[in-house]
């Protein structure tokens, strides 16, 4: 099976950076932080691999900030930005979504 992204067969040798940053504020209530800022939370990547064989360059751009809409943090609203190519498909992707999350 090929992979999508490069196109160049069944093997590949991909290598570069990847640079993640997420921030969430100190929980608790001995946190500095006010109560209702504690319940946001950010997080974005940034990867860009090459094909040392070939020299194709796959770049890809993922941010999200996510705000808690209950105490627990168990339900919540998500808005995220994801640009670049998608590695299972090898599609170029400008998204921009919000939605309703729930963890249990």
């Amino acid at each position: 099976m090929k992979d999508p992204l490069f196109d160049e067969g069944n093997s590949i040798l991909r290598a570069g950076p990847v640079l993640a940053l997420s921030i969430a504020a100190l929980q608790g209530d001995d946190s500095p932080v006010p109560g209702w800022l504690q319940k946001a939370s950010f997080n974005a990547s940034y990867s860009w691999l090459d094909n040392i064989r070939t020299g194709r360059t796959y770049r890809h751009f993922m941010t999200s900030m996510g705000y808690a809409l209950d105490d627990a943090g168990h339900v919540g609203i998500r808005l995220s930005y994801e640009r670049g190519k998608i590695e299972e498909t090898a599609q170029d992707v400008e998204i921009t979504k919000v939605g309703l999350t729930a963890k249990y």
